[in-house]
């Protein structure tokens, strides 16, 4: 079998799922093609969304519904301004 890289075994199960179902090679991070921008295209890559997640679904896998205020980011530490003015 072969080892995972580590980039990819600290993706959630639910990313690596939808991402082995789509046909990544026709969907490319930043396509700046004429070709890309049409309905037909834009049409296609939802459809593949659409048949992923339904795999997804159908092998048993949920989604999950998370509350708007819900974050992952650590809380930030609060700002003090006192005493940053020159006297």
């Amino acid at each position: 079998m072969a080892k995972q890289s580590p980039s990819m075994s600290k993706k959630p199960a639910v990313h690596r799922a939808v991402e082995d179902a789509l046909d990544m090679s026709s969907i490319k991070q930043v396509d700046e093609s004429p070709e890309s921008h049409t309905v037909a295209a834009k049409e296609q890559v939802r459809d593949q969304i659409d048949d992923a997640v339904a795999r997804f679904l159908a092998q048993g896998g949920k989604v999950q519904q998370i509350e708007p205020h819900v974050t992952a980011a650590p809380p930030k530490k609060p700002l003090s301004r006192y005493g940053d003015r020159p006297i």
